[in-house]
């Protein structure tokens, strides 16, 4: 008896010898921004069961799983973020070898249902033009002049670099992909951004040069070189407010609202991301291909395509 136990110790630890190598296999399946996703779908689920009282269980049926797809829908969550959510719980299901609820008939029905009724997007492009307003409106709606050149800059750089708002803002302390003071390097006549880690990177760096402007009121050069004239010459994020910290999300939001209602235009369909449209719109109507757009806007797919808006689509509202 003690020899059998002597055995089964001495094989128990010759396999904890691989269990950092097997932890690593099993980490590098996904990458990290598949696994932040994943993680956001389980967070999503728990939210669930404890909303409706139900007892929180990974292994799932098509019952529970449909349930569940409402619930999303009815949180109004976008139509691809209810299929990632449920390709992770595919996924959980798989790697711990349990019957797959997505791999079914009616699951796969349920998706496409969810696809066909998918809110449509309404967000408006803050075009050059519309820029140009909102730029004029920070002198009326913000009193501080700090304050003034740090969202001019922001406001110009959101558009000309094609920003999402996790680059230039923080929120709830997450500083995964905003972008330092390090990363943006003026030049002469220009601006280039370094971007270390981006949304979808997957490793990746990308640089981009963005020129001066004709028009200097939205040029992200001399916006940016007048900011960071006041700017504290610490490390860090590349924007920050007056106390010095990183600028939030709200606080942004919060601008940028003041100067759209400034400028007449409804706060419900102008948003951070509108940037972002805005020069995706304006660069197509100047003839830059598709594939020079997604790669400045750093896209992964041609998703881009649907912020894309023609001249019917956009309005003053």
């Amino acid at each position: 008896m003690g020899r059998h136990c002597s055995q089964t110790s001495s094989k128990s630890t010759r396999f904890a010898k691989l269990q950092e190598p097997l932890n690593q296999i099993f980490n590098s399946i996904l990458s990290d921004s598949s696994q932040k996703t994943y993680r956001r779908a389980i967070i999503h689920y728990k939210s669930f069961v404890e909303e409706y009282g139900i007892r929180f269980q990974l292994q799932l049926t098509n019952s529970d799983l449909i349930l569940f797809i409402a619930h999303l829908k009815n949180k109004e969550l976008a139509a691809s973020s209810i299929s990632t959510y449920i390709s992770a719980i595919g996924f959980t299901h798989k790697i711990n070898s349990w019957p797959d609820p997505t791999d079914s008939f009616i699951i796969d029905k349920v998706l496409k249902s969810v696809h066909k009724g998918k809110n449509q997007d309404m967000r408006l492009p803050i075009t050059s033009t519309i820029l140009n307003q909102l730029i004029d409106a920070l002198k009326q709606t913000i009193s501080n002049k700090y304050d003034q050149l740090l969202f001019k800059a922001m406001f110009t750089l959101a558009y000309h670099a094609l920003l999402r708002i996790g680059e230039m803002t923080v929120n709830n302390k997450n500083y995964n992909h905003v972008i330092s003071l390090s990363q943006a390097v003026i030049l002469h006549k220009k601006v280039v951004i370094n971007f270390m880690d981006f949304k979808h990177s997957n490793g990746k760096q990308f640089h981009l040069e963005i020129a001066k402007n004709k028009n200097d009121n939205i040029c992200a050069v001399t916006a940016l070189t007048n900011y960071l004239t006041l700017r504290t010459n610490t490390t860090g994020p590349l924007f920050l407010n007056s106390s010095g910290e990183a600028v939030s999300r709200q606080l942004f939001q919060h601008a940028l609202n003041g100067a759209l209602n400034f400028c007449g235009l409804s706060i419900a369909y102008y948003k951070p991301h509108s940037f972002r449209i805005g020069f995706a719109t304006d660069a197509s109507a100047k003839g830059l291909s598709t594939e020079t757009i997604r790669t400045l806007g750093r896209w992964k797919s041609d998703a881009f395509k649907l912020y894309i808006r023609q001249s019917g689509q956009i309005s003053n509202i």
